[in-house]
């Protein structure tokens, strides 16, 4: 939006063309940041990325045994794990707000409402019983 005003007034932009703007200092060859983090690749991997790994895994575990649930109950208690997993998703990407969220109205709010509404409705059973 600032480069859209100087343009109007009449003035300079600068553009990549002008040069860079930042001095880089380190190693000729790399940062040590680019070292440090091909060192740690080399160990194995880190926690982050097994609890992502443990979480996604549960995750798609979750949706699938929510998919072949033959009682509609047993669903809704897998689709609450599966939120609960979107949540701790959420934890690893630094964002607690949206973690909390997740809690309080996906597995709060409407795991609660599908199993009112499983409870209020009636099930017909063959035969004609209710």
């Amino acid at each position: 939006m600032h480069r859209v005003r100087q343009v109007r007034q009449g003035l300079q932009v600068r553009g990549a063309r002008d040069g860079p703007r930042v001095e880089i200092q380190g190693s000729p060859g790399g940062s040590e940041a680019e070292g440090k983090a091909e060192e740690g690749r080399e160990e194995g991997m880190s926690w982050d990325e097994i609890v992502f790994w443990f979480l996604a895994v549960s995750i798609i575990l979750c949706v699938l045994a929510m998919l072949r649930a033959r009682e509609i109950t047993h669903s809704v208690v897998y689709l609450a794990a599966a939120f609960l997993g979107i949540a701790g998703m959420f934890i690893l990407l630094a964002a607690e707000f949206l973690a909390i969220v997740q809690i309080l109205v996906y597995v709060g709010a409407i795991v609660v409402l599908i199993l009112f509404a499983i409870m209020l409705t009636k099930r017909e059973l063959p035969g004609g019983k209710a």
